[in-house]
């Protein structure tokens, strides 16, 4: 939160009200969806492009599927308006907004991306610096695997 309000002090684009919106949107997200954020905007500019393609694939092979609660966490960022669709204009629409109008599922987590908001949050909290190992756990997660931090707490 720190990097936030530093951020925010020397943003001229934020008004006052606005920054009061983003600060009581940021307080409600956990760590995990701002992981969440974090990873998907290294998936728009490429890094996770080829692993979220072969997704399908992978699992189809293995059986295994994306841990419970994820997709269930990146609805709730859908739906605080910060995660939709990449449209082919490059415009992120709303899941809602598609045709079928639901939620994230496995067949459409490579098309996930970050609304302008999202985008705005993600510079001010400065989320390109979010651990790599914490980014990778993103990917298990999506692959059915336990991530790294989930494996040690159970041990």
């Amino acid at each position: 939160m720190g990097r936030f309000y530093a951020n925010l002090a020397f943003d001229a684009s934020v008004s006052a009200s606005h920054a009061n919106y983003l600060l009581r949107l940021v307080e409600r997200l956990t760590y995990h969806q701002l992981v969440l954020l974090a990873f998907f905007a290294e998936a728009q500019s490429g890094r996770y492009a080829e692993p979220l393609a072969l997704l399908l694939g992978e699992m189809a092979g293995t059986g295994q599927q994306p841990e419970p609660t994820l997709l269930v966490e990146m609805d709730d960022l859908a739906d605080s308006g910060l995660l939709g669709f990449r449209q082919d204009s490059g415009q992120v629409t709303s899941p809602r907004a598609t045709f079928g109008g639901g939620g994230f599922q496995l067949s459409s987590v490579h098309l996930a991306g970050l609304t302008r908001i999202a985008e705005k949050l993600h510079r001010l909290l400065e989320l390109e610096q979010t651990p790599d190992a914490d980014l990778a756990d993103v990917m298990a997660e999506l692959r059915g695997k336990a991530s790294a931090e989930h494996d040690r707490t159970r041990a």
